[in-house]
Protein backbone atom coordinates (compact mmCIF):
# COMPACT_ATOMS: atom_id res chain seq x y z
CA UNK A 1 0.00 0.00 0.00
CA UNK A 2 1.51 3.37 -0.65
CA UNK A 3 0.42 6.22 1.09
CA UNK A 4 0.48 10.17 0.22
CA UNK A 5 1.61 12.83 2.25
CA UNK A 6 -0.28 15.34 0.39
CA UNK A 7 -2.63 17.61 2.48
CA UNK A 8 -1.42 15.53 5.81
CA UNK A 9 -0.74 17.68 8.82
CA UNK A 10 2.83 17.80 9.74
CA UNK A 11 4.90 18.87 12.41
CA UNK A 12 8.52 19.54 11.89
CA UNK A 13 10.74 20.08 15.25
CA UNK A 14 14.10 21.82 14.78
CA UNK A 15 12.66 23.35 11.66
CA UNK A 16 14.70 25.98 11.23
CA UNK A 17 18.10 24.61 9.81
CA UNK A 18 19.32 21.33 8.49
CA UNK A 19 17.86 18.27 8.51
CA UNK A 20 14.39 20.02 9.66
CA UNK A 21 14.14 22.51 6.76
CA UNK A 22 15.07 19.98 4.22
CA UNK A 23 12.27 17.83 5.29
CA UNK A 24 9.94 21.23 5.46
CA UNK A 25 11.11 21.83 1.80
CA UNK A 26 10.62 18.25 0.80
CA UNK A 27 7.22 17.89 2.24
CA UNK A 28 6.33 20.72 0.85
CA UNK A 29 6.60 19.92 -2.83
CA UNK A 30 4.73 16.80 -2.11
CA UNK A 31 1.18 19.22 -0.70
CA UNK A 32 1.76 18.29 2.72
CA UNK A 33 0.24 20.77 5.72
CA UNK A 34 3.32 21.93 7.87
CA UNK A 35 4.00 23.49 11.15
CA UNK A 36 7.64 24.67 11.64
CA UNK A 37 8.97 25.29 15.03
CA UNK A 38 12.21 25.71 16.38
CA UNK A 39 13.67 28.06 18.63
CA UNK A 40 15.13 30.33 16.02
CA UNK A 41 12.58 33.25 15.32
CA UNK A 42 14.08 35.00 12.05
CA UNK A 43 14.95 31.67 10.15
CA UNK A 44 11.29 30.05 10.85
CA UNK A 45 9.98 33.18 9.60
CA UNK A 46 11.81 32.74 6.43
CA UNK A 47 11.26 29.53 5.59
CA UNK A 48 7.75 29.93 6.22
CA UNK A 49 7.59 33.01 3.66
CA UNK A 50 9.45 30.94 1.18
CA UNK A 51 7.48 27.81 1.37
CA UNK A 52 4.02 30.47 1.67
CA UNK A 53 5.05 31.54 -1.91
CA UNK A 54 5.46 28.39 -3.30
CA UNK A 55 2.17 27.64 -2.58
CA UNK A 56 2.64 25.47 0.77
CA UNK A 57 -0.06 26.01 3.91
CA UNK A 58 3.03 26.51 6.60
CA UNK A 59 3.06 28.05 9.69
CA UNK A 60 6.00 28.80 12.02
CA UNK A 61 5.28 28.47 15.75
CA UNK A 62 8.45 29.76 17.78
CA UNK A 63 8.90 27.32 20.65
CA UNK A 64 11.70 25.15 22.55
CA UNK A 65 10.77 21.91 22.91
CA UNK A 66 12.89 21.61 26.19
CA UNK A 67 9.75 23.90 27.90
CA UNK A 68 6.52 22.36 28.76
CA UNK A 69 4.67 25.72 28.22
CA UNK A 70 6.04 25.67 24.74
CA UNK A 71 5.41 22.30 23.93
CA UNK A 72 1.82 22.72 24.84
CA UNK A 73 1.37 26.05 23.17
CA UNK A 74 3.18 24.92 20.10
CA UNK A 75 0.00 21.62 20.25
CA UNK A 76 -2.33 24.08 20.79
CA UNK A 77 -1.54 25.73 17.83
CA UNK A 78 -1.40 23.39 15.76
CA UNK A 79 -4.84 22.28 16.59
CA UNK A 80 -6.55 25.57 16.20
CA UNK A 81 -4.75 26.07 12.87
CA UNK A 82 -5.09 22.07 11.03
CA UNK A 83 -7.68 20.88 13.40
CA UNK A 84 -5.35 18.25 14.37
CA UNK A 85 -1.99 16.65 13.73
CA UNK A 86 -0.77 13.50 11.44
CA UNK A 87 2.72 13.13 11.31
CA UNK A 88 5.40 14.40 14.04
CA UNK A 89 9.20 14.50 12.83
CA UNK A 90 10.70 14.88 16.32
CA UNK A 91 13.97 16.41 14.85
CA UNK A 92 14.96 19.33 17.12
CA UNK A 93 18.27 18.28 19.05
CA UNK A 94 22.17 19.22 18.79
CA UNK A 95 24.64 17.10 18.44
CA UNK A 96 27.73 16.55 21.35
CA UNK A 97 31.09 15.11 20.31
CA UNK A 98 32.20 14.43 23.52
CA UNK A 99 32.73 11.00 25.06
CA UNK A 100 29.24 10.10 27.11
CA UNK A 101 31.18 10.70 30.39
CA UNK A 102 32.54 14.23 30.05
CA UNK A 103 29.21 15.35 28.53
CA UNK A 104 26.42 17.90 30.86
Amino acid sequence: MRRTLAERRILITGASSGIGRCLAVQLAGLKARLVLAARSQDKLAELESTLRSQGCDALAVPADVTVEDDRRRLLDTVVDHFGGLDVLVNNAGIAIWAHFSHSR
